[in-house]
């Protein structure tokens, strides 16, 4: 398995979405990918981090 740039950007623009569902299971899928391509995914921590962030500090407490 490849870790391509655009299957990155795939998950930058769904951990943007507007419905909490997809922002969610992007999360929960972006942690299977660390946990199997740990070094791939931190290597994209500049783009991923702040999404992150955003993410842990939305006020939505469904996500």
């Amino acid at each position: 398995m490849t870790f391509a740039a655009d299957e990155l950007f795939l998950f930058y623009d769904e951990l943007r979405d507007p419905e909490v569902i997809v922002r969610r299971g992007s999360c929960l899928v972006l942690g299977c990918l660390a946990d199997e391509l740990d070094h791939k995914v931190a290597s994209k921590r500049a783009i991923l981090l702040p999404l992150i962030f955003e993410l842990i500090n939305e006020t939505n407490m469904e996500l």
